[in-house]
C-alpha cells in the first residue's frame, strides 16, 4: 500500500461533518438499515490492519451506495484510497466524488465534492500516467465545475486537446470537445468531432444528441431531426425520449 500523503491535491474546499451528515441521513432509514450501518462502522473503527480497514471502508461505501446516498459512499471510497493509495482506488473515489458534485443541490457540498474529485483524479493520474480515461475525467471536472472561470475551464479543454492529439479517435474526448465547440460557435470543428463519435461509436446517444443540436443551431432542420431521431432510438430513458419528441416537433 502506497502513502497517500505524497500525492498531489487541489485547493481544500470547506470541510463537511460526515459524522453529523450520517446521523441525519440515518433518521430516514429503518431499524435494520441503521443496525447494519452501525455494525459496518464498528468493524471499520476496530480494524487493526490496513487491509482490514480497506475492506471495511469499501463495505461501508458499498452499503451507503445501495441505500442511494452517493455522497456518503464517496466519502468512504476516498478514505479507502487514502489507506490503500493505488491508481484504481483513487480513480473509483474520483468517480464517486465527481457524481456527488454533479448531483449536489447545495453549493458548499458541490464545491467540496468537486475539489475532492479533482484531487482524487490528480492522485490517480500521478500513479498511472498512461490512463487516458482518468485524464478525461479530470478534464471534465474542470469543464463542468468551473464554467465561469476561464482559466480553469481552459485547463480542462487544453487537457482534452492534448488527449485528442495522442488518440484522435478517442470517443469521450471528441464528444466533450464537440459539445464545447458548439457552445463557442466553432461549428466546423464540432461537426468533425461529433462525426468521429457517431461513426466510430454508432450507439452513442449523446453524440447524436449534440449532432442534432449542432444542425439545429445552424438551421439545418432535416439533418437535426434525423440526428435527434437516431438519439431517440438509442435512449432507454422514456422521459428523455419524450423531450426529444418535443424538440423534433418544434423544428
Amino acid at each position: 500500500m502506497k502513502d497517500a500523503q505524497t500525492m498531489s491535491s487541489s485547493p481544500k474546499a470547506a470541510s463537511i461533518d460526515f459524522e453529523r451528515l450520517s446521523i441525519n441521513l440515518q433518521q430516514k432509514l429503518d431499524s435494520l438499515q441503521k443496525d447494519s450501518l452501525q455494525l459496518l462502522t464498528t468493524v471499520w473503527k476496530e480494524s487493526q490492519t490496513p487491509n482490514d480497514k480497506v475492506s471495511a471502508l469499501n463495505n461501508l461505501a458499498y452499503y451507503w451506495e445501495r441505500l442511494g446516498y452517493v455522497e456518503m459512499a464517496a466519502n468512504y471510497y476516498q478514505k479507502s484510497a487514502q489507506v490503500d493509495s493505488i491508481a484504481k482506488n483513487w480513480k473509483r473515489a474520483g468517480d464517486k466524488l465527481g457524481l456527488a458534485f454533479r448531483i449536489a443541490g447545495d453549493s458548499s457540498l458541490r464545491s467540496y465534492f468537486l475539489e475532492n474529485a479533482i484531487s482524487a483524479y490528480q492522485n490517480a493520474k500521478q500513479l498511472d500516467t498512461a490512463n487516458l480515461e482518468t485524464q478525461i475525467d479530470l478534464a471534465s471536472c474542470y469543464i463542468d465545475g468551473y464554467p465561469n472561470q476561464p482559466n480553469l475551464l481552459m485547463q480542462g479543454v487544453m487537457s482534452l486537446l492534448d488527449i485528442s492529439r495522442k488518440d484522435s479517435l478517442n470517443i469521450r474526448a471528441n464528444l466533450i470537445l464537440g459539445r464545447m465547440s458548439i457552445v463557442s460557435g466553432q461549428y466546423d470543428k464540432a461537426l468533425n468531432r461529433l462525426n468521429i463519435v457517431t461513426t466510430h461509436d454508432p450507439s452513442n446517444e449523446e453524440g447524436f444528441y449534440y449532432l442534432g443540436e449542432l444542425y439545429a443551431v445552424q438551421g439545418e432542420k432535416e439533418k437535426a431531426k434525423e440526428a435527434f431521431n437516431k438519439c431517440k432510438k438509442l435512449t432507454k430513458n422514456p422521459t428523455f425520449a419524450k423531450d426529444l419528441d418535443r424538440i423534433i416537433q418544434s423544428l
